[in-house]
């Protein structure tokens, strides 16, 4: 988590960040994650958003999904409807689901 919010978020002048979990993902889990980027960041706050809908549309999102715990037809969708509201991607983090934080 540190080496991505070093690497990809330290430079950007986006003050929120969005994750946005594809699958069946914990909700202890994406608190982690949250807590664990947010304790990092200096001005800047990661929240979750599970639906594209309630993202605007300069929003930065960063996808954490989990192998095994998301379809190929939901992938498929999400990516359809990303492109339709013109959201931006700043990457993807692939989850064991075994791992914990």
């Amino acid at each position: 988590i540190k080496l991505l919010i070093e690497g990809i978020l330290f430079n950007k002048k986006t003050k929120k960040f969005a994750i946005m979990p594809l699958g069946d993902i914990p909700e202890e889990k994406l608190n982690q994650i949250v807590k664990k980027m947010n304790q990092n960041m200096n001005s800047q706050q990661v929240e979750v958003f599970k639906k594209l809908t309630d993202l605007s549309e300069n929003s930065q999102i960063l996808i954490i999904s989990t192998p095994g715990l998301i379809r190929k037809d939901e992938i498929l969708k999400f990516r359809k409807n990303i492109a339709l509201k013109d959201i931006q991607t700043i990457g993807l983090l692939i989850l064991d689901s075994k791992y914990n934080f």
